[in-house]
């Protein structure tokens, strides 16, 4: 398990906000809850997990979307815990974690923002997922 950077492209490397490590519980959850697979068919794209690849500036606003679509029905009861299985033993038992409803969020919460800045600057976002 391990987190997610983002990062505007050709943003001056002084810009405090222009990259955003998303954590690792919030990155295996997005898979978990295939959200990456759901842009990977809207978008006709290739994300994929421990890949990099760089999200166009002229589909931002969907990914934008997904997650729009994600907030109402995932994240009603800020204190549920969800239960994502990252890996498994060698013994076969599922390696587990969890994360609550209120951390994704404001994780989420801040990727959006970086997401909405790279509209804003007209940018290329790249995705190491």
């Amino acid at each position: 398990m391990h987190p997610s950077y983002f990062e505007i492209l050709n943003c001056s490397e002084h810009d405090v906000e222009r990259s955003f490590s998303l954590s690792a519980e919030a990155s295996e959850w997005l898979f978990h809850a295939k959200f990456w697979d759901a842009i990977n068919e809207e978008l006709a794209a290739n994300f994929g997990q421990y890949e990099d690849d760089t999200l166009p500036f002229a589909k931002v606003p969907a990914v934008l979307r997904e997650f729009d679509r994600l907030e109402d029905s995932q994240f009603r009861d800020p204190n549920h815990s969800h239960k994502v299985i990252y890996a498994w033993s060698a013994e076969g038992e599922n390696l587990e974690s969890s994360v609550k409803s209120s951390d994704l969020k404001r994780d989420i919460d801040k990727l959006r923002s970086l997401l909405r800045r790279a509209i804003e600057r007209g940018s290329d976002v790249f995705c190491q997922l």
